[in-house]
Order: structure tokens, then sequence, then C-alpha cells
């Protein structure tokens, strides 16, 4: 196995199209931004308190480029699971259809456990469930 350090998006553009069969990804969203200034995400936050610096936000603006790699490089019919907060999920959802891929459901991840956040924290995700299709 072969571990890259490198953005998804530049990743995807060295591989050949057709070539995946499979995406599963659970980026960074930007809405983990919204309270990070009152102290809810300050795990993620630079400082000497901080236990991750190993990736940046994944800003909106960027899943229309990040959806068009992907979708370039799945096979057909293959399938693309999206990790996203629901927030998130309203605003890619459009995009990822506009980009080619059919729209099956929002499958929802139970993490048992209380998350991070502001009023009335989840304790869940949801998972985009998207199917390469032919492009009309």
């Amino acid at each position: 196995m072969r571990l890259f350090k490198i953005d998804a998006v530049d990743w995807l553009a060295t591989l050949p199209s057709g070539s995946v069969d499979l995406v599963i990804t659970d980026p960074p969203y930007e809405s983990l931004e919204k309270h990070r200034g009152i102290g809810t995400t300050t795990r993620l936050k630079v400082s000497k308190s901080s236990s991750n610096q190993w990736f940046n936000i994944f800003p909106n603006e960027r899943f229309e480029s990040l959806f068009k790699e992907v979708y370039r490089v799945l096979s057909k019919n293959a399938h693309f699971y999206l990790f996203c907060d629901q927030e998130t999920m309203f605003f890619v959802k459009p995009i990822a259809e506009k980009m080619g891929f059919k729209f099956w459901k929002a499958i929802v991840w139970d993490k048992v456990s209380i998350g991070m956040g502001y009023h009335y924290r989840s304790r869940h995700e949801f998972i985009l469930f998207l199917k390469r299709k032919k492009k009309a």
C-alpha cells in the first residue's frame, strides 16, 4: 500500500480515465469552520493544542473540480460515497448531479457518541451514495 499526502483533486488528475471502481471520501468540509471561533472545533485549528495539522479545510467552491475528476476516473456505473454533514449535503448534491452523478440516497452513519459542535450536536453524519452515469 502507498500513502500520498497530496491534494486529492491534483492526485485524481494523475489517474487514467475509467480506472477506478469505487471512491470513498470524507473531506474536511468547510462547515467545520462555522463555530471554530467559539472553540467547538479547536482540535482542528492551528495552535499549540492542535492535534491535527494533517489537512486543510476543503472549501465548498472546490467540490465541482473534485466531482469532475472523480467522475472522470470512475469506471462506468461505479459508486462514489461522500461523507458530509447536513449543510454540506444540501450544497453538494446539486453539484454532483450537474456533473453527471445519479444521487441514490443519503445514508445515515450513527456514530453512537455525540460529536463536536454547538447547538444540538450531532451524533451522526451523512454519506451521499452517488453513482456514475452516462452524461446526457
